[in-house]
């Protein structure tokens, strides 16, 4: 007589552990590794392409960095729960952040300031709190979509509506086209050239941050300014700047705002783990 074994009755072939230099990945040269080989402007479509080429598990190596890059969705979920404890962010993006000026949000922290800020975010993206100010993600969102659409044919900030979706002319957007390539290449450079050699580029990045970082500034002075005026804005907030959790601890000093303003890196697929 025939029956149907369970499927979690069925023995597994059992998980085969590698090293680090067992994984494939894209052939590098002495000393750069594969430094040369990278793309900033399209780092995110090199992953994929080498994900593609080698599997959701490959390694990269710049200069004397090794960097295991993560493409299943499954894994990066597991790891992602895995903070800050067993996974924590590079230190090296903290530090380019500190080192250009840039304050550290929740995407650059660690351990227990982690903690604390992801706690203060999550709680502002609550169901109740998105609720009250739907009507101006909703327009953020349209705008998007009209810039995807104009693409393929050829802000909303603390509560101030800033356009930096509708059009490339505006001059928070332009800041922020500097600042985020910036901070990609230097988080992949093999060598701190601008350390040594400031150029034109280096220049006009910092004007950009400091730009930026007064916009940031002026948003929290208006927020503030906004629940000074109504009280009722802390129990209802209208956005993410009248929620009473982005002034634990946000100051302002010497211009420098040093609260949470979001970062990212690159935008890019996949996680970067450096050893």
């Amino acid at each position: 007589m025939q029956t149907d074994i369970p499927d979690k009755l069925v023995a597994q072939p059992p998980h085969v552990l590698r090293h680090y230099d067992e994984l494939p990945g894209p052939r590098g040269i002495p000393l750069l590794g594969n430094a040369l080989q990278i793309e900033a402007p399209r780092f995110h479509q090199q992953l994929e392409q080498w994900c593609g080429e080698y599997g959701p598990l490959f390694k990269l190596q710049i200069g004397n960095r090794k960097m295991l890059v993560v493409g299943d969705h499954q894994v990066v979920a597991s790891l992602l729960r895995d903070r800050p404890d067993g996974l924590r962010r590079t230190t090296r993006f903290k530090a380019i952040c500190i080192e250009m000026g840039l304050p550290l949000g929740v995407f650059a922290a660690n351990g227990d300031t982690w903690r604390r800020q992801r706690r203060m975010v999550m709680a502002g993206f609550d169901p109740g709190h998105v609720k009250r100010y739907f009507p101006a993600l909703q327009a953020v969102s349209q705008r998007l979509v009209g810039r995807w659409q104009r693409a393929a044919q050829q802000g909303l900030a603390f509560g101030a509506r800033v356009n930096t979706l509708e059009s490339d002319d505006d001059v928070i957007q332009q800041h922020l086209d500097k600042i985020f390539p910036a901070l990609n290449k230097r988080i992949l450079s093999p060598v701190p050239i601008w350390r040594f050699m400031r150029s034109a580029a280096d220049r006009q990045l910092e004007r950009s941050i400091a730009e930026v970082n007064s916009a940031v500034a002026g948003f929290l002075a208006q927020a503030r300014r906004r629940m000074q005026a109504d009280s009722l804005l802390r129990e209802h907030p209208r956005n993410l700047g009248c929620w009473p959790g982005w002034w634990s601890g946000a100051n302002a000093t010497d211009g420098a705002i040093t609260t949470r303003w979001p970062s990212t890196a690159s935008g890019q697929s996949g996680w970067r783990l450096d050893r």
